[in-house]
């Protein structure tokens, strides 16, 4: 291929190149002993940049390197601290009662996934003098019925006993200050849990499908109780919520099919999405006069409910807050509430008469729809947006405006 008359490649008579020894300004046409190609230099920089990244990227895994050390079943690391971290478990017995040091190294810790599905053990006896538990520290160690946990903890990390099938009962000691994110998740066996006075938060998932769980006392102090903690707690018949609580998250209840008795604290602020959705043996719940926030379907499918007062600071009623609650007969609305939600009375087949306030704008699609034993709504005058098939399956209904 030839450009400008000449052949890709070849020197053209503008080609000029310095050379390596000769005077500053000197300059030579076509063939140069050594040249100093602005490209070739831009090359080889480019190596040398990324041999030296290469270097350092060895350097920072060899020194980020855990080494580890055996000690019968236990394999560990050292901390600065002069103390040991099990990383590793390889025993096959049924009981594991861990040591209080290892080679005469003192074990502080338990470390991320060190004795993950170790399917034989049935019961595990942690030391004294062990602060943390780690990361999945006994993450589906599915035949695992007892834990002895020592006063020394005072941290257990995220998922420590996630998928503890067999776990019947477990002791938090008193030094804890949160329960993490899905510690106890899946452990469908454990019956009663007492949570210790110091803790402020109750992870997302913390006790989520704990199937069999009828008992758990919160503490005074605890300050939320996070997303999914107790979904589908199907054997809790009652739970109180301490003074300190201030939120309830998402789905917290969602699914506790057992839930019969919920006291919540005066000092509550907001309920979550579908925090009590399908507790279906729920009969009543006092909604405390401080509550302002009050999520989408958050008693959804409770189908034993039978009555509910909002209070006084909510002023939106959300959708389908009180879908299928086939049982309600009553709902008390207070002056503020400025909307109902799409479908918020869905489905509420028992439910008779329905007081709405002068301060409503709007009502959502199907908001009362299937409400079939509404006889009488009188409509606030100040109504000024009413959504598709609101009162559609009221047959029984009369509308006035007032």
């Amino acid at each position: 291929m030839e450009e400008n008359g000449r052949r890709a490649g070849e020197k053209g008579p503008e080609y000029t190149a310095l050379i390596r020894g000769m005077a500053p300004g000197v300059r030579t046409r076509n063939e140069a002993p050594e040249i100093f190609a602005p490209e070739a230099v831009m090359k080889r920089e480019k190596i040398l940049f990324f041999i030296l990244c290469a270097a350092l990227s060895l350097l920072l895994v060899s020194a980020g390197a855990e080494e580890t050390f055996t000690c019968g079943d236990y394999t560990y690391a050292l901390f600065g601290d002069g103390t040991a971290m099990i990383v590793g478990y390889g025993g096959e017995g049924e009981k594991a009662a861990i040591p209080s040091e290892l080679d005469g190294v003192p074990v502080s810790a338990i470390g991320k996934e060190a004795f993950f599905e170790s399917s034989s053990l049935r019961e595990v006896v942690i030391p004294d003098g062990v602060t943390d538990i780690g990361r999945g520290a006994f993450y589906g160690c599915v035949n695992l019925k007892s834990v002895t946990i020592p006063e020394s903890v005072d941290h257990i990390a995220d998922h420590a006993f996630r998928g503890c099938e067999s776990l019947t009962e477990i002791a938090l000691p008193p030094g804890l200050t949160r329960i993490g994110q899905a510690v106890f998740l899946g452990c469908r066996d454990l019956r009663s849990v007492t949570i210790p006075d110091g803790v402020s938060d109750i992870g997302g998932h913390a006790f989520s499908n704990c199937q069999s769980l009828a008992e758990i006392l919160l503490p005074e102090g605890l300050e939320r109780v996070s997303e999914y903690a107790f979904n589908k707690c199907a054997a809790l018949a009652g739970i109180a919520l301490p003074d300190s609580v201030t939120s309830v998250g998402d789905y917290a209840f969602f699914c506790c099919t057992g839930l019969k008795h919920v006291s919540l604290p005066e000092g509550l602020l907001s309920i979550g999405r579908a925090s009590f959705s399908y507790c279906n043996q729920l009969e009543e719940i006092d909604l405390p006069q401080c509550l302002t926030v009050i999520g989408d379907y958050a008693f959804d499918e409770c189908r034993s409910l039978k009555s509910a007062a909002i209070p006084e600071g909510v002023t939106v009623i959300g959708e389908c807050l009180f879908c299928y609650c086939t049982a309600l007969e009553s709902v008390t609305i207070p002056e503020g509430v400025t909307r109902i939600g799409k479908g918020a009375f869905s489905e509420c087949v028992s439910l008779t008469e329905i007081f709405l306030p002068d301060s409503l704008k709007e009502i959502g699609d199907c908001a009362f729809d299937g409400c079939k034993s509404l006889t009488d709504v009188y409509l606030p005058d100040g109504l000024t947006a009413i959504g598709k098939k609101v009162f559609n399956g009221c047959d029984n209904l009369v509308l006035t405006v007032k």
